[in-house]
C-alpha cells in the first residue's frame, strides 16, 4: 500500500504533527550507525567580488548605526526558533480556505499548491477514484477547470497518482497517467508545470529501468551528456544566481563572519576549502580581513582541495589573488590534488603552525554520502589537521530513504521551492532553464532511480549531520547575533528577498524559500 493514503494533507508539517503526518515518514531515525540506515549579461568573479564588498560595506554600516543607538539587532528581523513555525501557520490558514472555495483567488506557493493536492489525492484515493482508474482517460475531468491553480492543484495530483502506481509496478496505469500529466508539463512553464515536467521524465526513467527497457549503460550515456553540459555551463550560471539567487551570498557572509571571528586575533590565517568552485566566496572575507585594523593580518592563505577539473581551480586561484591584490592583502594559493578522496592525507597541507587554520565546506558532504568510506577518511584528515573553526552549509533535505515514496515525496516540496524561487529570481534569464534542466533535472531523476542503481544524490538534514558529527568528538559553535542579522539584511537586498526565510535549529541556521527550509548552516570544532 502506498504510503501516500496514510498521511494527512491539512496540516503543514510541524513538530507537533500526528503519526499520519508527512514529517513522521521523513522524520530520520534518532540513532546513528550509518547514512543508509537513515531514513544575458554576465559578469566576471572579481566583478562580482566587488559589488559584494559594496554591499557588505552597506549591511555593515547598518549594523554599526544600529549598535551605536543601542537598539537590540534582532529588533527588526526576527529570526524564529521554530524552522516551521511560521510556514505552518500561514500555509494551514491558506489550505483550510482553499479547501472551502476549491482554489482560492489568493496567491499560493508551489510547496503549498503540493500540500493541497496532496490533500486531494488523500480524498479521492479514499473512495478508490485512481483505484479504478480505465487506461483510456479521456472521459477524465483532468484540467478542464479554467482556473490555473485548480489546474496545478489537478497536475499535482495525478503526479501523486503515478507515482503510486509506479511504486505498486502498475506501469501501464502509471504510464497513462504521466501522458495526462505531460499534456499540462512544460519545461518552460509555470513552476509546476516545471516540476512536474522533470518528474515525470524521471518516473519514467525508473519505469524504462524497472522493466528493462533502460539499461545502467543507458544511464551513463546520458550521464556522460550531463556532465559536459555541467562543465560547459557551470561558470556562467553560478555567476548568475550568486547575483540574483539570496541563497549563496547568505552562506557566503555567514561563513565569511563566522571564520572572521574565530581567527580574530591571528596575523598568519590558513583556509582549507574543499570545493572551492569559482572561489567568489572568499571576497567578504578577504574585505574583512584586508580592512582589519586590530592585530592586521600578514598573510592569508587558502588551500583548495579536489579531485577532479584542476584547471578550474587554478582559475579561481588567478581570480582571488588579484582580487587580494585590489586590497593590499599578502596572499597565497595552493591546490591539493588527489584522484581519490581515500588518498587525502595531512602531510599534503603546507601548514604551519603560527597559522590560524580554517576549513570551509559548502554542499561536499551530501556528495559521499553514498562512498561513506571517502567521507570518513576525510573527516579523520580534518581532526588531524585540527582547525580552529570548520564552516559547514549543506541542502536540508532528507532524501536517502530506501522507501520509494519517502524520497519522492520529500523530493517534491524541496525542489517544488527550488523551483518556485528561481520563478521569483531569475524568471526568464537563460541560466533558469540551465540550473533546472542540467541541475535539478539530473538530481530528480537520480533520486527517484531504483534501490539496485547508483543513487548519487543524497541529501540529510542537519539533524543527521549532528549525529555524524558527534563521532568525531565535534562540537557546535553558536552563530552569533552579528551573523544572523547580516544574513537577514544580506536577503533583504534581494528584489525578491522577503520570500527567502531564515529560522534557528537549535545552534544551527536553516534558510529556506517561503519557509520551506533548503539549506542548513552550521560552525564546528574539534574538542
Amino acid at each position: 500500500m502506498f504510503p501516500f493514503r496514510n498521511l494527512d494533507f491539512t496540516r503543514f508539517p510541524d513538530e507537533s504533527s500526528s503519526s499520519k503526518d508527512f514529517s513522521k515518514i521523513l522524520q530520520p531515525l534518532s540513532g546513528f550507525v550509518g547514512f543508509n540506515d537513515l531514513s544575458v549579461r554576465i559578469l566576471s568573479p572579481f566583478h562580482l567580488c566587488q559589488d559584494e564588498c559594496i554591499k557588505l560595506t552597506n549591511i555593515q554600516s547598518e549594523i554599526s548605526n544600529l549598535l551605536s543607538a543601542k537598539q537590540p539587532v534582532t529588533s527588526s528581523f526576527e529570526i524564529s526558533e521554530d524552522p516551521r513555525s511560521k510556514c505552518s501557520q500561514r500555509s494551514s490558514e491558506k489550505l483550510d480556505e482553499t479547501s472551502r472555495s476549491e482554489v482560492s483567488e489568493q496567491a499560493l506557493s508551489t510547496t503549498e499548491i503540493i500540500w493541497l493536492a496532496g490533500e486531494k489525492f488523500i480524498q479521492s484515493s479514499s473512495v478508490g477514484v485512481y483505484d479504478s482508474l480505465e487506461l483510456d482517460l479521456s472521459s477524465s475531468t483532468f484540467l478542464l477547470g479554467p482556473d490555473k491553480k485548480e489546474r496545478d492543484v489537478q497536475v499535482i495530483q495525478h503526479l501523486l497518482a503515478a507515482a503510486e502506481k509506479v511504486d505498486e509496478e502498475q506501469f501501464d496505469r502509471a504510464i497513462v497517467l504521466l501522458n495526462q500529466c505531460d499534456e499540462y508539463a512544460c519545461a518552460e512553464g509555470n513552476p509546476i508545470q516545471r516540476l512536474v515536467y522533470y518528474f515525470t521524465k524521471a518516473l519514467r526513467v525508473r519505469i524504462g529501468l524497472k522493466t528493462g527497457r533502460l539499461t545502467s549503460k543507458d544511464m551513463e550515456k546520458l550521464k556522460w551528456i550531463d556532465i559536459t553540459k555541467t562543465i560547459q555551463s557551470a561558470i556562467p550560471t553560478s555567476l548568475m544566481v550568486h547575483r540574483h539567487v539570496p541563497f549563496s551570498q547568505v552562506v557566503h557572509l555567514t561563513a565569511a563572519q563566522a571564520i572572521l571571528e574565530a581567527v580574530a586575533e591571528a596575523k598568519r590565517i590558513h583556509i582549507v576549502d574543499l570545493d572551492i568552485g569559482i572561489g567568489v566566496q572568499f571576497s567578504s572575507l578577504i574585505q574583512g580581513l584586508a580592512s582589519r585594523q586590530e592585530c592586521p593580518v600578514e598573510h592569508l592563505k587558502i588551500t583548495a582541495v579536489g579531485t577532479k577539473s584542476k584547471s578550474e581551480i587554478e582559475k579561481a586561484g588567478v581570480w582571488l589573488e588579484a582580487f587580494a591584490v585590489s586590497m593590499n592583502l599578502s596572499f597565497s594559493f595552493n591546490i591539493v590534488m588527489v584522484s581519490d578522496m581515500l588518498d587525502l592525507d595531512a602531510s599534503l597541507f603546507k601548514l604551519n603552525s603560527n597559522e590560524s587554520l580554517a576549513v570551509y565546506s559548502s554542499f561536499l558532504l551530501w556528495t559521499m554520502i553514498c562512498q561513506q568510506d571517502r567521507l570518513e577518511c576525510l573527516m579523520k584528515v580534518l581532526r588531524s589537521i585540527n582547525p580552529c573553526v570548520i564552516f559547514v552549509a549543506e541542502n536540508e533535505a532528507n532524501i536517502n530513504s530506501t522507501v520509494f515514496v519517502s524520497r519522492f515525496t520529500e523530493a517534491l516540496f524541496y525542489y517544488g521551492a527550488h523551483f518556485d524561487c528561481l520563478e521569483n529570481c531569475l524568471s526568464d534569464d537563460p541560466a533558469r532553464n540551465i540550473l533546472e534542466s542540467v541541475n535539478y533535472g539530473h538530481a530528480i531523476e537520480n533520486i527517484l532511480m531504483p534501490e539496485k542503481e547508483q543513487r548519487t544524490t543524497r541529501y540529510v538534514k542537519v539533524n543527521v549531520w549532528k549525529t555524524f558529527f558527534t563521532r568525531f568528538n565535534m562540537v557546535q559553535i553558536e552563530l552569533s547575533t552579528y551573523s544572523l542579522y547580516q544574513a537577514r539584511l544580506v536577503a533583504k537586498n534581494f528584489g525578491c528577498g522577503s520570500s527567502c526565510s531564515l529560522a534557528m535549529d537549535g545552534k544551527s541556521l536553516l534558510v529556506g524559500w517561503k519557509g520551506t527550509p533548503l539549506i542548513s548552516l552550521s560552525v564546528w570544532k574539534f574538542t
